[in-house]
């Protein structure tokens, strides 16, 4: 596991993830290896299976097992907790959410699709911004305060990597960005 650590200090500095190796180098972050990323995943997914079931939600996980990334593991929970808490707040329809990991060239994409409602174009320039909330009386009414997002791009800040969201027919997918480690 030491090596992999190394190898992948290695190439997150070639790939110029400078801000993700400061956090690595200060023992801060860990590199989540093959079954950690799943493992993460599931078991923030088991925890509000609860949620899910009281509203009336199906929800499903996809991930392959194998991926290694770098990733500091309890923000990446943050990232769910904020991506999933909107998801279950504006899914309607079907009540469908899914969690998937896709790989794109040096990096996995953490996505979180809900059926319903898209994000308004007016909206998209905004959303990552604190305090923002597109749906103010739906806000509102649940006790949110427009935090969330901006936390979510403080941490891809955190990771030097991105994050967005993407409109689809029947509803919109946020997806975060994590650097893969060196395979």
């Amino acid at each position: 596991a030491l090596g992999l650590y190394a190898k992948g200090i290695e190439v997150a500095r070639e790939r110029g993830y400078q801000k993700l190796v400061g956090r690595i180098s200060s023992q801060n972050v860990a590199v989540m290896n093959a079954g950690s990323n799943s493992a993460t995943v599931k078991g923030y997914m088991r925890s509000v299976e609860p949620i899910f079931k009281e509203k009336g939600i199906t929800a499903s996980y996809e991930c392959d097992e194998s991926i290694t990334a770098f990733a500091d593991e309890s923000q990446i929970v943050t990232v769910l907790q904020n991506y999933i808490s909107n998801a279950c707040s504006h899914a309607s329809g079907d009540k469908i959410i899914k969690v998937f990991v896709t790989a794109i060239g040096e990096k996995y994409r953490l996505n979180v699709f809900n059926s319903g409602s898209r994000v308004n174009e007016k909206d998209a320039d905004s959303i990552f911004t604190s305090f923002y909330r597109a749906d103010k009386a739906h806000s509102r009414a649940e006790g949110r305060f427009g935090l969330g997002l901006s936390i979510v791009r403080s941490i891809a800040d955190n990771h030097s990597t991105d994050c967005g969201f993407i409109n689809s027919d029947n509803g919109v997918t946020f997806w975060f960005d994590l650097p893969k480690c060196a395979e």
